[in-house]
């Protein structure tokens, strides 16, 4: 779990809700059967949710993002950096919306990192203006929160006033923003109305020591208050508690490169309900999951340099979701891109028919069905492992609501129950009859 200005919930939360909606299901069925269910990885393929269309200005594409923050909607909020622009990608969207665009306001040019506070209000940080900008979207004026009231070069420092180049920025729960001060290796907690800031990480010259820095540029919060920070030139993942004077290396830490226990040049960090660490180990061309504790690292998405949805182009942030689903701003290929959750039923075949049937009317992104079957496999037998790949509601004029949405959205009574916040919502009544029938006669 991570804050950078909207709680999430845990990643059991989607685990819970799926095995309420398979004892739904196979209640409604009334298949005699038991289900198990289990959280396991992610999918190997991701989705582009946000760009993808080539690098350019136009409101379907994205040039080179560089941070981004998901809510608990799916609403993507982009530093679309090269486009000089802020750009909110909400779920589904084709396009995005320009929330701010370099020189309104004063705003400058190259955004290096963007967060939102729970008044909805959004903070830019204004990299080469060495300042962070407050904003609330459809307002043509901007605040600085952060640095000098100055732009450009003659606008930096070191003094606890200022910031030099900033990068990547969180606001928690209290309203406390975080910011990555990147050339003075440190970052630096502004309260709110703070004319100055107060170093929680760094600051102690730039080196590899466990006081020190060296060009940090990402960074995430806890739940308890601990920083994260993406120790890029170090090649290494550094908490720091609160009132801390050194961090503990929980990634990384063993030089450039790309073994196991490496990271090379990481730029962006998200926090896990569990207390792992993801990363986007940029020039590794993959994010990487680090347990609380361990020595090394799991490649969850991406591993090699390419445009395919299997691999990324030096990844520049990382937020996970609630349900563990993980969005990366994938830089190099200009767009952001999510890799689903993967949910495995252990089931028998019938429960598994059943699961195919609603396949055709329930959006389930990822569901492998395993089982001791005597089948040889195929989709809807659990003797083959098979992946229902779902879109939706088709052949009825108005679909389930978050239709081609990424996880498992199901029926409840007349409602879906959304596994990535157990929000409950209307089903569409032109799909709620197609809906029933299935669970109800697979």
């Amino acid at each position: 779990m991570t804050d950078r200005g909207g709680s999430r919930a845990v990643s059991g939360v989607g685990t819970l809700a799926l095995s309420l909606v398979i004892g739904l299901v196979v209640a409604l069925s009334m298949v005699p059967t038991e289900a198990a269910v289990a959280q396991g990885g992610l999918s190997d393929a991701g989705r582009v949710v946000a760009g993808g269309n080539g690098p350019g200005p136009g409101p379907a594409q994205l040039f080179r993002p560089e941070a981004l923050v998901v809510d608990a909607s799916g609403r993507a909020l982009i530093a679309d950096t090269f486009n000089n622009r802020v750009v909110q990608w909400d779920r589904g969207a084709p396009t995005g919306v320009t929330v701010i665009a370099g020189g309104a306001g004063g705003l400058g040019p190259y955004p290096g990192g963007v967060a939102r506070d729970g008044l909805g209000r959004v903070f830019v940080s204004d990299t080469f203006n060495h300042r962070v900008v407050r904003l609330v979207p459809g307002s043509p004026s901007i605040t600085v929160v952060a640095g000098g009231l100055g732009t450009g070069d003659s606008n930096a420092g070191s003094g606890l006033d200022r910031l030099n180049t900033p990068s990547k920025v969180s606001v928690d729960a209290s309203g406390r923003l975080f910011v990555v001060d990147t050339a003075n290796d440190r970052v630096v907690r502004w309260d709110p109305g703070a004319s100055a800031g107060v170093v929680v990480a760094g600051g102690r010259g730039r080196g590899a020591g466990p006081d020190q820095l060296s060009l940090p540029v990402g960074m995430a919060l806890d739940t308890t208050g601990s920083v994260y920070v993406a120790d890029t030139y170090n090649h290494r993942i550094v908490r720091w508690d609160p009132a801390a004077s050194s961090g503990v290396v929980v990634a990384g830490g063993n030089g450039a490169g790309v073994g196991v226990s490496q990271l090379n040049q990481p730029v962006g960090v998200d926090v896990d309900d569990a207390g792992g660490v993801v990363v986007a180990d940029t020039q590794n061309h993959r994010a990487v999951r680090w347990a609380d504790g361990a020595a090394v690292g799991v490649v969850v998405a991406g591993g090699s340099r390419g445009g395919g949805l299997t691999q990324l182009d030096t990844p520049a942030d990382v937020d996970v979701s609630a349900d563990g689903a993980i969005s990366v701003a994938d830089r190099g290929n200009h767009r952001v891109i999510r890799f689903a959750a993967l949910v495995e039923v252990l089931a028998t075949p019938e429960t598994a028919r059943l699961l195919a049937s609603l396949a055709t009317v329930v959006d389930i992104t990822v569901v492998k069905v395993t089982g001791d079957s005597g089948t040889a496999g195929g989709p809807g037998t659990a003797g083959g492992g098979a992946t229902f790949v779902v879109t939706g509601c088709p052949g009825v004029a108005s679909p389930l609501p978050g239709a081609r949405q990424d996880y498992l959205d199901m029926m409840a009574g007349d409602s879906y129950l959304d596994t990535r916040g157990l929000s409950a919502a209307p089903v569409s009544p032109a799909c709620r009859p197609a809906v029933l029938s299935a669970l109800r006669d697979p």
